[in-house]
């Protein structure tokens, strides 16, 4: 997503971990990219709306995902609605 911001074009990323939500922003601004075309959203996509548990995988590259037993809730927001929400 960064080289595309870093090339023009606008991107919105959607990141549900507090920790690497703050890492991406981070390396942009390191970056110098223009924080107006990176939109950082601090939730998930989901089929629908609501609170979900997510469990990070410690160690690994990064990845986490949906599990009844995670351990962090966050806010799930479905692609339509925020398609909807964008300028045309």
């Amino acid at each position: 997503a960064l080289h595309l911001v870093a090339r023009g074009t606008t991107v919105y990323c959607y990141e549900p971990i507090p920790t690497s939500l703050a890492l991406l922003e981070c390396n942009a601004r390191l970056n110098g990219l223009r924080m107006e075309r990176l939109h950082l959203r601090n939730s998930a996509i989901g089929a629908v709306p609501g609170l979900v548990r997510m469990k990070r995988v410690i160690g690994g590259d990064g990845q986490s995902g949906i599990a009844a037993d995670g351990e962090i809730e966050v806010s799930a927001v479905t692609l339509d609605d925020e398609l909807r929400g964008l300028p045309q």
